[in-house]
């Protein structure tokens, strides 16, 4: 099931976004890539709190993916 951060400043815009991460859990410390949909820039996050469950992840959300140094 997704998991979703909402409102979350970005760190390549600097602007606020959804975040989701469409298997497993979101887990706060570890890292996690995505493509700024606003730069285009590879841009990395650490969430600092959990995320929640979604049964459909908000539209535009922007899809993360775990990263070798996450785990």
């Amino acid at each position: 099931m997704p998991t979703v951060l909402r409102h979350i400043i970005c760190p390549s815009c600097g602007h606020r976004h959804h975040f989701t991460l469409l298997a497993g859990d979101l887990s706060p410390g570890r890292e996690y890539a995505y493509v700024c949909p606003e730069t285009g820039a590879r841009a990395s996050l650490r969430p600092e709190s959990r995320a929640e469950t979604a049964g459909c992840p908000p539209q535009g959300a922007i899809q993360l993916t775990l990263t070798d140094l996450g785990r």
